[in-house]
């Protein structure tokens, strides 16, 4: 098994941490906090957020690996 790498999330203008999307999202899909409902931005770019910051959080790692 791989790394396990967690996402936090945290709304900018009420400090909510939960998230709410359609149940049949699509890429496109906004996504809002479930506490304020303000928008967060499309369910897209969330999920890219998310896949860089984990891939800049185990690169480092990988070249590690690779050195010893």
């Amino acid at each position: 098994m791989g790394d396990l790498f967690r996402v936090h999330f945290e709304c900018k203008d009420c400090g909510g941490t939960v998230l709410t999307v359609d149940d049949h999202h699509t890429d496109a899909s906004i996504v809002r906090c479930r506490t304020c409902g303000v928008s967060q931005g499309t369910f897209g770019d969330l999920k890219s957020n998310a896949i860089r910051k984990a891939l800049e959080s185990l690169l480092p790692k990988l070249a590690q690996s690779l050195k010893k």
